[in-house]
């Protein structure tokens, strides 16, 4: 999991990576909870919003994810995913392709948000995303 703490204008207050397994040991729900909420302890923080990235198809409404070949989750762990951790973070929450939450830090950190980009990502498979008009194409 690469958690990044983000202040309302965008700056970044920190990025770490942490094992998926390690934080969904406890639970899916409980994992990521206590995951965030420790990194909003440490800085003094509160929570108004979250965007997660899955390596995954998401639905259209940003609240489903559709499958995850890649990691070991059940449909009976995404059911209701979005509404479960809203519940436990008191934030909205919304999902993304991983791919796209990457490439969009990329075309920022690189300045080429007006530039046409592919990009193609290895992890635990290999992901493929696309700027276009200044926003990830999702098709």
């Amino acid at each position: 999991i690469r958690f990044c703490l983000r202040t309302a204008e965008g700056e970044t207050l920190h990025c770490e990576k942490k094992r998926t397994a390690e934080v969904i040991a406890p639970g899916l729900v409980s994992g990521i909870g206590e995951m965030i909420d420790e990194q909003l302890r440490r800085f003094n923080a509160r929570c108004h919003g979250l965007v997660m990235g899955f390596p995954a198809l998401v639905s259209k409404d940003k609240r489903t994810i559709i499958s995850t070949p890649n990691l070991p989750l059940t449909a009976a762990d995404l059911y209701d995913l979005a509404d479960k951790l809203e519940n436990t973070l008191n934030c909205p929450v919304e999902f993304s392709r991983d791919v796209n939450l990457q490439l969009s830090w990329d075309v920022v950190e690189n300045r080429l948000t007006q530039q046409l980009v592919l990009a193609a990502y290895l992890g635990t498979g290999m992901g493929f995303a696309v700027w276009m008009n200044g926003a990830p194409w999702t098709g």
